[in-house]
């Protein structure tokens, strides 16, 4: 769980990692990026557990359960950032503030942002209409960028990701997950 073992685990991953389109989910239009149906959240946050969980497993730690109180998280989360009118771009780092705001509300531990994983693609589009197939190859992207190319981070995504901070709550059986934009 090493900084080091994960930089060392992580090298040559952003090339043998390919996101593959589905005809499917290029056809699903999204209106709001900013207001994501329940429906679409759900295959976004089962997407991403089903890329995660193969790689949690081979880690040795706990898979990823997606349920509706992450989703909610995930979701008063999200709206900190619009309602504030910010972004992780414009801030060039998490909403701090705001994820400690949501977590006040859920009744979690407030004393550090202990609960996002969010990064920017390298797309210029950040609001409109939006596919299925292009939130998941964001999606995808930004997770395979957080898992092999987070040195600037010193491997944090890749080990919260992955559930290994060393955190007193972390390292546990199962981790819940929620995705929003």
């Amino acid at each position: 769980g090493s900084i080091q073992a994960i930089a060392k685990a992580a090298k040559g991953g952003m090339e043998m990692n390919k996101y593959i389109s589905s005809a499917e989910d290029e056809k699903i239009i999204i209106q709001d990026v900013n207001d994501l149906p329940d429906n679409v959240r759900i295959e976004l946050s089962h997407f991403l557990a089903g890329l995660m969980n193969p790689l949690r497993k081979a880690w040795g730690v706990g898979e990823y359960k997606v349920v509706k109180g992450a989703l909610d998280f995930a979701e008063a989360v999200a709206n900190e950032y619009t309602d504030h009118h910010v972004s992780i771009h414009s801030l060039n780092g998490h909403y701090n503030q705001g994820i400690k705001h949501a977590a006040a509300q859920f009744g979690l531990k407030t004393g550090g942002q202990y609960y996002e994983n969010a990064h920017w693609t390298k797309s210029t589009k950040f609001t409109g209409v939006f596919t299925l197939d292009e939130l998941k190859h964001n999606l995808y992207d930004s997770t395979v960028r957080m898992l092999f190319q987070d040195e600037g981070s010193h491997q944090g995504h890749a080990k919260s990701l992955l559930n290994c901070t060393g955190y007193d709550d972390q390292d546990s059986k199962t981790d819940f997950l929620g995705v929003d934009t």
